[in-house]
């Protein structure tokens, strides 16, 4: 497919391109961006020596004492730079990453190839320590995108409307769940994927995050509980959970990490301040699944990179 007049995924526009050719020809529009390409790339603020300006312990007082969006917007790109590095460092065996300007023509022009969906799967180092799994499917959306369906924070343009989506699938069944408890639950995760859809850079990523049945090719399986507990994302969900805490679950599903501190989170006093515990970002849905965190741009590249670059090791290290 010839690129002309297109928006890519992050607004750089290529006139005479063409995505299919930069696959074959292995020309400079494959190669590996750099650190610091990559972060400019995705509006994230990094040294020439590719250090982060700023690290968890400066910007948690100022995301923590001066709260407001004028803040949040300020400090985003600082906090961008420290986690798409924790993201990196922990997504291990990836061969690499294209350029963020580059990635969802590539995507698609492989996936065009591939003549049906793309199977993605890896391990995380969540903590950077132990390797758990993601596993999702993309591939070419048949559903064309509706200007009525567009949220305020971002708004659909004519060039956007003329491109084909990419459709990223997660299929969960839950054990021992009941048909009103599954509906319920659909409503939430259906809550969830218009979530991680509205907010994808152009509008040009539809989710679909599914409860299905054991027989219809699930990608995890995981039991189901009534109230509401802390668990790992992959062996069990319950009925309480809000959909912004599944968007977020979903979000290591999808390859993400944590972003909050594990251990100060999990031994703070509950009179703290949580960002002091936290020393996160949080308008980031991986920070925390506050009704204003979203997915950040460096997300939804993390997640479209591997449909390019396959990580070396086939699946983490769960016990599903």
């Amino acid at each position: 497919m010839r690129i002309q007049e297109q928006v890519f995924f992050w607004g750089a526009v290529i006139a005479g391109v063409t995505a299919s050719a930069m696959l074959v020809q292995g020309s400079d529009s494959t190669t590996n961006a750099s650190f610091v390409e990559m972060a400019r790339e995705l509006s994230i603020q990094v040294g020439d020596d590719g250090q982060c300006l700023e690290n968890r312990q400066s910007l948690t007082p100022l995301e923590a004492e001066l709260r407001s969006p004028e803040v949040a917007d300020k400090l985003a790109p600082q906090w961008g730079c420290v986690m798409l590095a924790q993201n990196l460092d922990r997504e291990r065996g990836v061969s690499g990453h294209v350029f963020p300007s580059k990635v969802f023509e590539l995507a698609k022009a492989k996936i065009s190839q591939n003549q049906g969906a793309l199977k993605v799967t890896g391990g995380v180092k969540y903590m950077g320590l132990k390797s758990e799994p993601f596993r999702y499917d993309v591939e070419l959306d048949s559903k064309a995108p509706q200007a009525g369906s567009v949220n305020s924070v971002n708004s659909l343009s004519s060039a956007t409307l003329g491109t084909q989506r990419l459709l990223i699938s997660v299929r969960i069944n839950f054990a021992g769940i009941h048909a009103d408890q599954k509906i319920e639950m659909q409503t939430k995760l259906d809550q969830a994927s218009k979530y991680w859809s509205d907010n994808s850079p152009n509008h040009s990523l539809r989710f679909s995050f599914k409860a299905v049945e054991p027989n219809e090719d699930a990608h995890f399986y995981v039991g189901f509980g009534l109230g509401e507990k802390r668990t790992q994302y992959y062996k069990m969900w319950w009925s309480d959970w809000h959909w912004s805490l599944m968007a977020h679950e979903i979000g290591h599903m999808l390859g993400l990490d944590d972003e909050y501190n594990q251990m100060r989170v999990t031994f703070r006093s509950r009179n703290a301040n949580p960002v002091y515990s936290h020393q996160c970002q949080f308008s980031s849905i991986m920070c925390t699944y506050a009704w204003n965190a979203k997915p950040q741009k460096y997300h939804y590249y993390l997640i479209l990179n591997r449909v390019i670059n396959p990580m070396a090791n086939a699946d983490g290290d769960d016990e599903t």
